[in-house]
């Protein structure tokens, strides 16, 4: 298995430095900033979630129709 030369396998990058892998190992950025799926091999979009790292676990799920993060305009206008 080859490995992903942006990510080195850990299929997370820094979002502060996307260059560089993100989590542990030797070549991981130390920054803190938090990880972004690689976009070479864990791309996600609308209808793909990517793989996430070993350990993840989710706190709280949120039901994004029922609790939009975003807004249109027309909702804004209205407050």
């Amino acid at each position: 298995m080859k490995l992903c030369l942006r990510c080195g396998g850990a299929r997370w990058v820094c979002e502060a430095h996307p260059d560089r892998p993100w989590g542990s190992g030797p070549n991981a950025c130390d920054c803190g900033a938090p990880g972004d799926p690689c976009p070479i091999c864990n791309r996600a979009d609308v209808d793909t979630f990517p793989d996430l790292p070993p350990g993840f676990e989710i706190e709280e799920a949120r039901d994004l129709e029922a609790d939009p993060i975003l807004t249109t305009e027309t909702e804004r206008d209205d407050d």
